[in-house]
C-alpha cells in the first residue's frame, strides 16, 4: 500500500473545496485505463490526445530549465481532482512510466496562485521524504506561466477511495496491515 498525499494532509487553511470523486480506474496487466462502459476496441484516444496537446506542456520547465515536452510524452488520463488532472506519462529516453499531476490556470475555478501554492507544497513535502517505501515517490516538478506538473511514482490499483468504491466495506483483518503501513509512513 502506497499512501498518496491528499488534501487531508494539508492544514485546513489550504482546503479549497470538498474533493470531487474521481473516476474508478481499471488496472489491467497491460496498463491503466479510465473506467468506461465502452469496450476498449470502440474507445478513442482522441480526448486524451486532445487534452495532452491543449495542455501546452512544452512551456513547462524544471529548475534546471529542462523542457517537460522534451523529456515526457503525456498519455492517457487517469482521473481528475479538485486542483489537477492526473495522466500517465512516459519518459522519452528511458521508457519509464510515471504519474503526472497536471494543473492548468484556464481550467481552474479557484485562485491560480493558491493552486500553485498547494501543489508546490505537496511537491516539497514529497521531495523531502525521499524514497520511503509507504509513500508515493516524488519524481519531479515542472512549472510554467499557466501550468504546473508534479511527477510522481505510478502505482497500480488506485487510491483508498477507489479501493472502497471497488470492494465496498473492508473487514478489519484486511485493514490492519494497511493501517500498520500508514503508521510506518508517519513515524
Amino acid at each position: 500500500l502506497k499512501t498518496a498525499m491528499t488534501s487531508a494532509f494539508y492544514p485546513n487553511s489550504l482546503w479549497l473545496a470538498p474533493p470531487k470523486c474521481s473516476p474508478v480506474v481499471k488496472v489491467a496487466e497491460s496498463g491503466y485505463e479510465e473506467a468506461s462502459d465502452t469496450p476498449p476496441s470502440e474507445r478513442s484516444d482522441r480526448s486524451d490526445k486532445e487534452a495532452a496537446e491543449s495542455s501546452g506542456a512544452s512551456e513547462l520547465r524544471d529548475e534546471q530549465g529542462n523542457s517537460f515536452d522534451a523529456l515526457f510524452h503525456l498519455q492517457n488520463r487517469l482521473g481528475d481532482g479538485v486542483t489537477a488532472s492526473v495522466f500517465v506519462v512516459t519518459h522519452r529516453h528511458t521508457g519509464a512510466k510515471l504519474a503526472c499531476k497536471l494543473s492548468e490556470h484556464k481550467k481552474q475555478r479557484f485562485a491560480w496562485k493558491r493552486i500553485v501554492e498547494i501543489i508546490r507544497h505537496e511537491s516539497t513535502l514529497l521531495q523531502s521524504l525521499g524514497n520511503h517505501p509507504n509513500v508515493i515517490r516524488w519524481e519531479g516538478f515542472f512549472s510554467g506561466s499557466h501550468r504546473i506538473a508534479l511527477l510522481l511514482e505510478l502505482v497500480r490499483g488506485g487510491d483508498c477511495q477507489q479501493l472502497l468504491q471497488r470492494q465496498g466495506c473492508i473487514n478489519e483483518t484486511a485493514v490492519q496491515p494497511m493501517i500498520r503501513q500508514i503508521c510506518d509512513a508517519l513515524l
